[in-house]
């Protein structure tokens, strides 16, 4: 078998069978299904945030909201569990559009109070829209979006979240040879994107400036939004460079439907064949996530190298705001869009600023920001836009 699916993949029938799950609700069980202490500062290692808001339960019961709380994105956990043992489950990166290329375009979340440590989390997934489009290449290729519903243990809803991918056809060419021109944010030839080396003065760069962004956090100092104006800074976050520590640190935290072992995971590959990608060097099958680790499989799907996982970068984004917003403000929404590749190697600079303020008529002020990321190419792979209600 090798690694690369049959193609056509993208066919009017495939698409006929992706709509027809449009407006049909999915319940999903999470890595997490419970906001625990421990849950929520594994979490917070796989995204590098050492805020004390996440890792001392004494500390957050000191401030305006006296209780413990999660991360907004924590919620990314409690939708993504994989199978039990006897359980067959329904995974979209295999049924919809079978042997499809997917490609994580961004997130739209809506927040409507923090998730409280201690309580239960319950998911439930409904694809809300399907659209075809024409890739710069010529080539079929279809964007859906699947919201995420997470409702606390009291049956109020804590947050919706709108994921957004595109699924091409995977490359004709051999593998290693990179992807179809066009095919999406993703794609990108192995010559385009050498793996970069960092001299001594880089990593002392990037040390002295990870060592000053705990400095910069706002904590328990207040968020004055009459004090806020456009162009106001909220500094700059450093992630990477990306190495495959930093992956398995974000897996351990978010959890994987894929991540399996010995018989669970030759179970889960046989019973998910379209799930199945083979190492055509050792023969040896894998998942589609270990694309994410392993860059012989990450060229089997077009791209030169591992790379990122999408939710790990927009958890990055969040961890930006969360610093500058400090611990009494409440981050109300975050749209985050991936506009190109973050591969092994790379280092990603965040950096954003306010883009308006408006006072509510409960008399808190919202905070419009802008937030972008861009590695050491000087390449734009993120941009996000952000409102940080401030009491």
């Amino acid at each position: 078998m090798t690694g690369v699916q049959a193609r056509p993949s993208i066919t009017d029938e495939a698409i006929a069978a992706l709509s027809e799950w449009l407006g049909r609700p999915r319940p999903a069980r999470g890595w997490n299904s419970v906001v625990s202490s421990d849950a929520v500062w594994h979490f917070a290692a796989g995204v590098g945030d050492d805020n004390p808001l996440w890792w001392d339960q004494g500390y957050a019961e000191r401030t305006r909201r006296a209780r413990m709380f999660a991360p907004p994105t924590f919620l990314y956990s409690c939708n993504n569990a994989p199978e039990r043992p006897g359980e067959h489950r329904i995974h979209p990166s295999e049924h919809w559009l079978p042997g499809s290329r997917t490609m994580w375009l961004g997130d739209k979340w809506t927040f409507v109070r923090p998730a409280w440590v201690g309580e239960p989390v319950a998911a439930v997934e409904t694809l809300i829209d399907v659209r075809e489009r024409t890739s710069r290449a010529g080539k079929r290729v279809v964007v859906h979006t699947d919201r995420t519903t997470f409702a606390g243990g009291d049956g109020t809803d804590i947050a919706y979240c709108d994921k957004t991918v595109l699924r091409a056809e995977r490359p004709a060419a051999p593998p290693g040879t990179g992807a179809e021109p066009g095919a999406g944010p993703s794609a990108e030839s192995p010559d385009s994107a050498p793996e970069q080396v960092y001299s001594p003065a880089d990593l002392d760069r990037f040390a002295a400036h990870y060592r000053g962004e705990a400095a910069s956090r706002r904590g328990g100092t207040p968020l004055e939004g009459a004090g806020v104006a456009p162009g106001d800074s909220l500094g700059t976050l450093l992630k990477g460079p990306l190495t495959r520590t930093a992956i398995v640190g974000w897996v351990l935290g978010w959890g994987s439907p894929m991540c399996l072992t010995g018989r669970m995971q030759d179970g889960y590959l046989a019973n998910h064949p379209g799930s199945r990608l083979v190492n055509d060097r050792t023969n040896v099958p894998d998942s589609l996530e270990a694309t994410h680790w392993d860059s012989e499989l990450a060229r089997q799907v077009g791209l030169p190298r591992a790379y990122d996982f999408g939710p790990q970068r927009i958890s990055w984004v969040a961890h930006l705001l969360t610093d500058w917003m400090g611990d009494d403000a409440f981050l109300a929404s975050l749209e985050v869009r991936l506009t190109g590749p973050n591969l092994l190697g790379d280092v990603t600079w965040l950096s954003g600023e306010v883009s308006g303020t408006e006072r509510l008529a409960d008399g808190t002020w919202a905070i419009d920001c802008v937030v972008t990321g861009r590695n050491q190419r000087g390449q734009q792979t993120t941009e996000a836009t952000a409102r940080v209600v401030a009491p």
